[in-house]
């Protein structure tokens, strides 16, 4: 008996939308609007998607936003690991500055929200959620520290510094450039802050 071959439009058609472009959407949508005040609608009309292809592909708002989250960062990570390998932990450090002011300000970039936003609330999210996101917005500070112990091996310290505490303010800065950029501030308001930043500190990172 001749087999009966299955017409390929039965089969389910093929994916209309790409992933990458969705998820870059979708990691806009979030950064514009925040976790909470995000709602399906915005999310679908951003990806250009419907809710059955956002389903589907992605899985619910939390486990597209863990993705979303995921992608931005990754993004950030290269961004920041290209400045910090610059020759010293200083020009590192304001190279990573002014990168993140330049990236913050442009109206082509992924956004800020994922550095701004506030901490995820159980009410908001489940506890896995929450803790992903809490471990992911501290790998900003967890490279820059690990780029300033390079700095003290190679003696680049005037004074003894303690790292972990050095990181948490770059880190803090880092936030405060996303913040200000979030609520108005502009590039050349923000890169001047970095000067004054990091005049503030000697060309061997010791306070002046």
């Amino acid at each position: 008996m001749e087999e009966k071959k299955t017409p390929a439009n039965s089969r389910g058609r093929p994916r209309e939308f790409s992933e990458d472009d969705a998820l870059d959407a979708a990691m806009k949508v979030f950064s514009m609007k925040g976790y909470q005040t995000t709602s399906l609608t915005d999310l679908t009309e951003g990806m250009r998607i419907n809710r059955v292809s956002l389903y589907s592909t992605f899985g619910n708002k939390e486990a597209l936003f863990m993705k979303a989250m995921t992608r931005y960062l990754e993004m950030g990570n290269r961004r920041f690991t290209e400045c910090l390998a610059a020759p010293t932990a200083r020009e590192g450090i304001e190279k990573l500055l002014v990168e993140g002011v330049l990236m913050f300000t442009s109206e082509d970039g992924p956004g800020v929200c994922f550095i701004t936003q506030g901490p995820l609330s159980p009410s908001d999210a489940s506890d896995e959620t929450c803790r992903f996101v809490a471990e992911k917005r501290s790998d900003i500070e967890l490279m820059i520290k690990n780029r300033l112990d390079q700095g003290v091996e190679a003696g680049e310290f005037e004074t003894v510094v303690f790292t972990a505490d050095l990181a948490r303010y770059f880190a803090v800065s880092v936030q405060g450039l996303a913040l200000q950029a979030q609520h108005g501030g502009t590039r050349a308001e923000l890169l001047r802050v970095v000067d004054l930043m990091m005049g503030a500190i000697g060309p061997r990172m010791s306070w002046i």
